[in-house]
Formats: C-alpha cells, structure tokens, sequence
C-alpha cells in the first residue's frame, strides 16, 4: 500500500466583501467568477452581516453559469435588513454533489437583491473542496 498526497482535494475558504446596491437584478450586489478556475465543491457558507441594509430586501446567494443569474442554491431569501451571522449549507438541487454543491470552472457566485440592498456590509466565507 502506498500514500501520498494529491493536489486534488484542497480545501480552501474564500472571504467575499459584500456592499448592498441599487439593482435588483440577478447578480446585482455582486458576481464573483470560481476562483480556481476549476471545478469546486462548496461545504458550507457563513454570512455575517455586519450593518444590514437600510429598506426592506431579501438576499439571495448561489451559483449561476451567468454573472446576472439570480440563483439561491445557498442562501434564500434572508432578510438583508438583520445584521448577524448566518449559516448557508448547501441545498439539495440538481447541482449538489457527494462533496457539495458543484460550482463550476465557468460559474459564478451570485449575490442578488430583491429590491435596493443599500447599506448592507458584510462578509460571505464559502469553504470549498478543490476537484
């Protein structure tokens, strides 16, 4: 029997700053394009919400293979308004993996609006597992 370590299965934690803005469109608070530029497995997410947004919006989050995709495979619908930390497994959808949710080499982490976000800081840690 023989080890050795691979470069694959490298865990990683991304830390995202996240401003609210104007647009609620999908992507419309931010799009950030994998990072690796390789397939990933997203574990889990933690948003903390340091001020939250100063009107009444919810929060979506997750990946899309547009930078304008409203997609909410990690967050849905969360209250941009309540500073806090959060949890964000990821949920059961098409695209979820043994080792969690699949973000494509191409995709993007999307963060969406449903009305004006402004106000809002925080900051969104995606753990991932490298493929």
């Amino acid at each position: 029997m023989a080890a050795s370590i691979s470069a694959q299965g490298k865990g990683r934690f991304l830390a995202i700053n996240v401003t609210g803005a104007a647009a609620a469109t999908g992507g419309g608070v931010g799009s950030i394009i994998n990072p690796e530029g390789a397939l990933i497995h997203i574990v889990r997410t933690f948003w903390m919400i340091t001020t939250g947004s100063t009107g009444a919006a919810n929060l979506n989050v997750g990946i899309g293979v547009a930078a304008t995709t409203d997609a909410s495979d990690l967050i849905s619908a969360l209250d941009a308004a309540v500073a806090g930390t959060f949890n964000g497994i990821a949920q059961v959808t098409t695209a979820k993996t043994a080792a969690g949710l699949a973000w494509g080499a191409t995709s993007y982490l999307n963060f969406t609006g449903s009305a004006t976000t402004a106000g809002l800081v925080g900051t969104f840690y995606v753990e991932y597992i490298r493929s």
